[in-house]
């Protein structure tokens, strides 16, 4: 068993408190029945029980994917977030010093399958965001470029791309809503970092529910 799989096991039994109710009000989660709820992540339909989380279309699922959806169905935040200003910041934010780099370091090794996958190709980047369903939103100076995206119902992100020059490397950074800290905790939006990472950098990966998730 891997250490995804051992999160996962761990993680699963908190879903036997799920305020059902709750949860589709405060993280705009679907009720598909009794004690039945139902969530896109990533291009794929998810179904969450008392006994775990299932990928709706019958299909494998890794088990750090199921993870997070375990997390957000069960967080208690979110009551007053649609009142609050739409703030970002780069996952650092989240827990201060210990992530004291915006780029190289561990924010660098996040992204890199995105710099392998798209560091000298933008415009294939640009078609697989919108392949993804992600939103563009202009580029706020030359080669530097922003996509919207909500990962989950409560929490939007934005991607900068940031093309290659002749002193520095190409580079991604992903901002998320100040609010987010609202429903996950720095370690739990770390790992929903690497399960949108790599669904973004896995070409082959053919989201389902294109258009219906950008951030608007």
């Amino acid at each position: 068993m891997s250490g995804y799989e051992r999160t996962y096991e761990l993680t699963r039994p908190l879903l036997k408190g799920i305020d059902f109710a709750g949860a589709v009000s405060r993280l705009g989660l679907v009720p598909l029945g009794p004690e039945r709820l139902g969530v896109e992540f990533l291009g794929r339909p998810y179904e969450i029980t008392r006994q775990g989380v299932f990928p709706a279309d019958g299909k494998p699922a890794q088990a750090n994917v199921l993870s997070v959806l375990v997390y957000y169905a069960v967080s208690k935040g979110g009551a007053d977030a649609e009142n609050r200003a739409e703030e970002f910041a780069l996952l650092r934010y989240f827990t201060g010093p210990n992530f004291s780099s915006d780029s190289g370091g561990a924010a660098g090794w996040m992204t890199r399958p995105l710099v392998e996958a798209y560091g000298s190709d933008y415009p294939g980047f640009s078609a697989r965001a919108e392949q993804f369903g992600m939103a563009y939103e202009g580029s706020p100076r030359n080669g530097e470029h922003s996509w919207g995206y909500r990962v989950l119902p409560r929490i939007p992100l934005r991607l900068a791309y940031y093309e290659a020059d002749e002193e520095y490397p190409c580079e991604f950074k992903i901002y998320y809503s100040k609010r987010a800290a609202d429903f996950l905790e720095f370690e739990q939006l770390a790992f929903l970092t690497g399960c949108f990472v790599h669904a973004l950098a896995d070409a082959d990966t053919k989201p389902q529910n294109q258009g219906l998730n950008p951030l608007r």
